[in-house]
């Protein structure tokens, strides 16, 4: 199972429901734990693949390892939050308090937006479809890489652009290669 823990306002829902889609759309189930519900997709899943964990109240996080997705809101947060060393962090580069928490604890980081200096960013997109593009090679929570290509995505409604990238980022790095169109 692997363990995503989302960073920022729970009220700010775009980030887990895009993930959550994409999970579903390789396939895989998800246990999502938030301060207020619990929710598993597939309802008649005998397995977990993802835990997503959005709950900013967790202080003591000891899993073998993880993905942290910050959102773009994240109140609260200061440089002193502490993210497990063991994690692989996902965040949107103009998300400067972010960046600036995961500078200072030098955490392994694959960035998400629409700057050249991006590791996960659009080639193309309109309401329907995207191709997203992995410019640089990023590491797989197992150490294994992944080189750069092109993923192409049918977008059942129109989604906010972090959030399919942060999305299609979870995925990379916990090792499931997208080799044909997924819709999400």
């Amino acid at each position: 199972m692997i363990t995503v823990l989302l960073i920022g306002s729970e009220e700010e829902v775009d980030i887990s429901n895009v993930l959550i889609d994409a999970i579903k759309a390789i396939n895989a189930s998800t246990l999502h734990l938030t301060a207020k519900s619990i929710s598993v997709q597939p309802h008649n899943t005998n397995q977990i693949d993802f835990l997503i964990v959005d709950n900013m109240n967790i202080s003591n996080i000891d899993t073998d390892r993880g993905i942290a997705v910050f959102k773009q809101n994240i109140p609260g947060i200061d440089n002193s939050y502490k993210i497990p060393s063991n994690f692989i962090a996902v965040t949107d580069s103009e998300n400067n308090d972010a960046v600036s928490i995961l500078l200072k604890n030098g955490m392994q980081t694959v960035t998400c937006g629409l700057s050249q200096k991006d590791s996960i960013t659009f080639s193309s997109r309109d309401d329907e479809d995207a191709v997203v593009s992995l410019q640089r090679e990023i590491k797989t929570l197992n150490g294994n890489a992944v080189f750069p290509h092109e993923i192409p995505i049918k977008l059942e409604s129109v989604k906010g652009e972090y959030p399919v990238l942060a999305a299609i980022a979870v995925l990379l790095i916990a090792g499931n290669l997208i080799e044909h169109e997924i819709t999400i």
